[in-house]
C-alpha cells in the first residue's frame, strides 16, 4: 500500500509517521481532514564547550489538510423528501 492510501483509509485520531532524511513527518486524522506536523531535526552548537559537542533541537510545524467531505464524521437523519419548490404566481395586470 503506498503512502497516498495509507493516508484516505485512516480512521478518526490515527497517526501516520515517515521519516526520510532526517525530517519526521506525522500525519493525524481529524474531523474534517488531517493535520500535518514536520518536525526538523537541528544541530546547535554548543559555544560553551570548546570539544565541537552539539545539541539536538527540534522544530515543529502543523498544517490542517480539509478532506473534501466536512460532514463525514456527524451522524446523519433522514428528514423526509425535500419540500417540493415555491411557485410564484404573478397577479394579471388590470392594464
Amino acid at each position: 500500500m503506498n503512502t497516498s492510501d495509507e493516508i484516505y483509509s485512516m480512521k478518526l485520531h490515527d497517526i501516520l509517521n515517515t521519516n526520510k532524511n532526517g525530517v519526521l513527518l506525522q500525519i493525524i486524522r481529524v474531523p474534517g481532514g488531517w493535520l500535518y506536523t514536520q518536525f526538523l531535526l537541528q544541530m546547535i552548537p554548543n559555544h560553551a564547550h570548546l570539544n565541537n559537542s552539539f545539541t539536538e533541537n527540534y522544530s515543529a510545524t502543523t498544517v490542517f489538510v480539509p478532506f473534501n467531505n466536512v460532514n463525514e464524521f456527524q451522524i446523519r437523519e433522514f428528514t423526509g423528501p425535500p419540500p417540493p419548490p415555491v411557485v410564484q404566481i404573478k397577479k394579471p395586470s388590470l392594464e
